[in-house]
């Protein structure tokens, strides 16, 4: 798994992966594979959790449906709700798309 990750984009293969701990990722890929996602999504979890993922206890600071979305070429944290309902002007546009 960790080969395809690192050599993935080379051939158009692309990842996602969801764990609920720091340990449990690292059972399946090894620590230095983490610099392969450029982007990481982050609840809220233990300080130790949110060191090993980001380098900054953030992520322990978050409240009820809030995560953090971290970039890692830029080091840029950015706090947003992920279930948020969308508005009626995004419904009707998206209903209009579908529509066609």
């Amino acid at each position: 798994l960790a080969e395809l990750i690192s050599q993935g984009p080379e051939f158009n293969m692309h990842f996602m992966i969801w764990c609920d701990s720091w340990n449990n990722f690292l059972r399946i890929c090894p620590r230095k594979i983490l610099n392969e996602f450029e982007y990481r999504v982050l609840f809220q979890m233990g300080q130790n959790d949110s060191v090993n993922l980001i380098d900054s206890p953030a992520a322990l600071k978050l409240e009820l449906h809030t995560a953090l979305l971290y970039n890692e070429q830029t080091g840029d944290a950015l706090k947003f709700r992920p279930f948020s309902l969308p508005n009626k002007q995004w419904l009707s546009t998206l209903s209009s798309t579908l529509n066609k």
